[in-house]
């Protein structure tokens, strides 16, 4: 996926409300509070709406001011830093890879195939 495909993506499922991204910090040009920037993976919630926020995605990636313990934190995310993309909200349909989630585990409790969950991946 080219860069102007994931942030027309990012900008759609944002355009529907709260989103939630997965952040590789150990990715050079990574700014989180130093306590996330020993995990593998960091899950961050952002939103167009939210106050104080001040979202940005630019050429070079995602910034926003999030809040972390009440204290606000002016976080950095180069977009090679961006695992993951989920969305509770539809997409439009051209987005969607035509994937199936299943349910079940044996027989007897399986389920029928649901609908699959709004979520978009990104690859490095």
């Amino acid at each position: 996926m080219s860069l102007d495909e994931l942030r027309s993506v990012l900008d759609d499922a944002l355009s529907r409300g709260k989103v939630y991204i997965h952040v590789d910090p150990s990715i050079d040009g990574v700014d989180l509070p130093p306590p996330l920037m020993q995990r593998e993976r960091v899950p961050l919630v952002i939103a167009w709406q939210a106050p104080h926020i001040d979202l940005q995605l630019g050429e070079q990636g995602i910034a926003a001011t999030l809040r972390f313990s009440g204290n606000p934190y002016r976080c950095v995310v180069p977009w090679p830093a961006l695992l993951a993309v989920i969305s509770d909200h539809p997409v439009a349909q051209r987005q969607q890879p035509p994937l199936q989630v299943m349910e079940g585990g044996s027989e007897n409790n399986a389920k029928v195939p649901r609908e699959r969950p709004h979520l978009k991946l990104v690859d490095d």
